[in-house]
């Protein structure tokens, strides 16, 4: 059974999420402060967490108080900082609309890239249905498997690598 979205809170959400598909390896784009991999840490304790903020003040920040190391680097150019099929989930949560709108499909071709096949993409976005993300339509090597809307203002689409 595949995982579904479901729910208006995305935090508990992803909660079931990473019990569900236990990944042994997790990439959060524009991480801010490591918050999202902090509580994924508590559900896959085993799992390896990466962050990457372009702030590097975040990065000082996850460390403190999260004891946590991010990669200070632009979430448009991950292809550079990490190899093929890395990856069991990556995640970007309320950053991917801010990414100029011809660039999007180019940082979900890099997703791809970095992604195990088979494993997945979590996509958050809270501009809501009026401004969609621009992954409406699957991306070459991604296929959308469910999405939610939640709060009555965002949506979380969950992607599988094929």
């Amino acid at each position: 059974m595949r995982p579904q979205l479901h729910g208006n809170d995305i935090y508990a959400h992803y909660q079931d999420l990473l019990k569900y598909l236990k990944p042994k390896s997790i990439l959060d784009l524009a991480c801010g402060d490591g918050e999202l991999l902090h509580a994924s840490k508590m559900i896959v304790p085993e799992a390896d967490l990466f962050g990457v903020t372009i702030h590097y003040g975040e990065v000082l920040a996850a460390k403190e108080k999260y004891n946590i190391e991010l990669l200070p680097a632009d979430m448009r150019d991950i292809d550079t900082y990490f190899n093929k099929d890395s990856f069991d989930l990556v995640v970007i949560h309320a950053a991917y609309q801010n990414i100029v709108e011809t660039e999007r499909v180019d940082v979900a071709r890099q997703i791809c890239q970095i992604l195990k096949k088979g494993k997945h993409f979590l996509l958050v976005d809270y501009r809501g249905e009026k401004e969609a993300s621009g992954l409406n339509s699957d991306v070459e090597g991604l296929t959308k498997i469910s999405s939610m809307k939640y709060f009555g203002v965002g949506d979380a689409t969950l992607y599988e690598k094929v």
